[in-house]
């Protein structure tokens, strides 16, 4: 049974990415439950609990050095969201799942001529939920 935590782990995970799609979407917000529910499915994943605490202190520094360098501000929703997903994936799985959930935003920018306007802002989740899902479903098939 242990040896099908991590991957139990995982599914959780993206079925609570889901949901944070879902509510981002509608209301523009991710519910508080859910970063504390993926943090919590962090502690079934692979790795040791040592480095995963180093994970979630650097992308705190991570988060902190962007913003004051871009003088850009993120939802606190999101910054939780992303600050759970380090904990549980890592900062090289969080750095692939983000780097393709640039490119999904992209995608749908030039496809909808849509996107962020000054001012405006749009439901990360969903662009992270489809990015994760592309992420597991490769990590697991390849390994």
């Amino acid at each position: 049974m242990s040896r099908y935590l991590p991957l139990l782990s995982g599914i959780a995970i993206g079925v609570l990415l889901a949901v944070a799609c879902h509510t981002d979407y509608k209301k523009r917000i991710i519910p508080n439950a859910i970063p504390i529910l993926i943090l919590a499915a962090g502690f079934f994943t692979s790795g040791s609990f040592l480095m995963k605490f180093v994970n979630l202190a650097a992308m705190v520094l991570i988060i902190v050095v962007a913003e004051k360098a871009l003088h850009q501000h993120s939802g606190g929703g999101d910054i939780k969201l992303y600050l759970a997903l380090s904990f549980a994936l890592g900062l090289l799985s969080l750095g692939i799942v983000l780097m393709e959930t640039i490119l999904i935003y992209a995608i749908y920018h030039v496809l909808t001529k849509k996107g962020k306007l000054k001012g405006c802002r749009f439901p990360v989740a969903c662009f992270v939920f489809p990015s994760y899902c592309i992420y597991f479903l490769t990590s697991t098939i390849l390994l």
